[in-house]
């Protein structure tokens, strides 16, 4: 026997005037009607069958469910509640229409009712973030499944057709492992995790943001290919519970991902590893050429930082032509660097042709922000800033000052940093830079003849004349 019908009030609103408005509610028209959507149990839960690799899903009492139709020109909202649901999985809801519900009228049904926006009546833009890395938190909040009907109206309201909610999710079970560690010791700090991808543009997305459980490098994460470019490369960043950066990518067809599960093995990289000629990262150059690959770059820093970087910064194994160059002659040189060691993230990434690796041209002392060059590119080889640098020594050489509070970057602050950075890009104590000075892209403030650069002999940022030549170690950008 039914159980006895929970009748919900709806909301409607304009279409130009989205502001929710509660209606008359002496004069709605009661709905009841079925729905179905691959449940098969009277219990609902996000379960994972293991052993046909698939996630079962199941409907109970009491969940709630939106349904979104017109009223002449008004948009309306009502809440549906799941009343029964039979031995095939099928669930009988009931609400609430507004009165002046025509016969015919289109519904959208959209479970869970709390997907909804309640200002605009539509799927939440931000449904996906905040999860926190559980089967039983996308069961309850993010397993996003909607469908279409017409309204029947004789007395009571129903669905003139049978309707089966669609699912909009992929569903990944993640493990996370430590790329430098061989082992996966302490894989199980990871506090954070974002997955985003680029569009067309280069511009930044995220598409779903976890806070992980903690005590396990196993979880999972919802995603909605829709949303997604055709074939995205998708980043997997986390965080773990000492504040370090981890940092991988992949790629997968957006539109064979819809309502499908995967058992995915994460290898995050964080600085140390490098970076190959086929934009994957290894533990080192030997790992890279076992893989039938090129070390190009180390990772030197892991985030995003505006104006700067979206990913990751990297520097270059090797110097430029291994040879001094006047600071005129420096874009020059990474540009043709940049031609002969391409790395393919998507995409190539190179420099412009000419060399305009110039990224933040000027600053006026080295322990300010400088201006950001608008004609370099923020992606690909470039001639390091002083602002690349001070990001450098904080990702690759210990208790460095904080590039954001850059306070004596000059020689006091960096005094001894040297060898450290020297070693930290060899993994070895032999160093793999001169023992000389580096230009960087900025300028000596408003002096014309002169620029910044890091002196390894001496530990810190000076400045030099233009004229005298010095070594140049280009920095990837991502």
């Amino acid at each position: 026997m039914m159980a006895a019908l929970a009748l919900m009030t709806g909301a409607c609103s304009n279409d130009n005037e989205l502001t929710p408005q509660q209606p008359d509610q002496t004069g709605g028209i009661p709905f009841i009607a079925t729905i179905s959507g691959n449940r098969s149990a009277t219990t609902r839960a996000l379960t994972e069958d293991t052993e046909n690799g698939k996630i079962v899903a199941t409907w109970t009492e009491g969940e709630q469910v939106a349904l979104i139709y017109k009223v002449g020109n008004k948009t309306c909202n009502a809440t549906a509640t799941v009343e029964e649901v039979d031995e095939e999985g099928t669930a009988t809801i009931s609400a609430t229409l507004d009165a002046g519900t025509e016969e015919g009228t289109e519904v959208t049904i959209i479970y869970p009712a709390t997907a909804v926006d309640p200002e605009t009546f539509e799927v939440r833009s931000d449904l996906l973030e905040g999860q926190d890395g559980t089967l039983a938190n996308i069961s309850q909040n993010l397993d996003l499944h909607t469908g279409k009907g017409n309204l029947s109206i004789d007395g009571i309201a129903t669905l003139q057709q049978s309707v089966k909610l669609d699912s909009h999710l992929a569903i990944f079970k993640l493990t996370l492992n430590k790329m430098t560690d061989k082992t996966h010791a302490g894989s199980n700090d990871f506090t954070s995790l974002v997955v985003s991808y680029d569009d067309a543009n280069g511009g930044y997305h995220v598409a779903a943001s976890v806070n992980l459980p903690g005590n396990t490098n196993e979880f999972y994460v919802a995603l909605e290919p829709a949303t997604l470019p055709e074939y995205p490369m998708l980043w997997f960043e986390a965080t773990t519970s000492t504040g370090k950066n981890y940092i991988n990518h992949g790629t997968a067809k957006a539109v064979s991902l819809e309502k499908k599960y995967y058992h995915s093995t994460v290898s995050l990289a964080t600085v140390g590893d490098v970076v190959g000629a086929n934009g994957k990262f290894y533990t080192d150059k030997n790992a890279a050429m076992a893989d039938n690959n090129k070390a190009e770059a180390i990772i030197a820093y892991v985030g995003g930082v505006e104006n700067y970087f979206s990913r990751f910064l990297a520097i270059a194994q090797d110097d430029v032509n291994a040879q001094y160059h006047k600071w005129s002659e420096a874009p020059t040189a990474i540009g043709s660097f940049a031609a002969t060691h391409p790395i393919t993230l998507g995409k190539k990434f190179n420099t412009n042709a000419g060399g305009d690796s110039s990224y933040d041209q000027v600053a006026n002392n080295p322990n300010t922000a400088s201006n950001t060059h608008t004609g370099a590119a923020p992606k690909g080889w470039r001639l390091p800033s002083v602002t690349d640098w001070r990001y450098i020594f904080q990702g690759m050489c210990k208790d460095a000052p904080s590039a954001t509070n850059p306070v004596g970057i000059g020689n006091s602050a960096y005094y001894g940093y040297a060898k450290d950075l020297a070693e930290a890009i060899n993994h070895s104590s032999e160093w793999d830079v001169e023992d000389d000075f580096y230009w960087t892209s900025s300028e000596y403030g408003n002096e014309a003849a002169s620029a910044w650069c890091y002196e390894f002999n001496h530990s810190g940022m000076s400045k030099m004349s233009k004229s005298t030549g010095g070594f140049v170690r280009a920095v990837f950008a991502y």
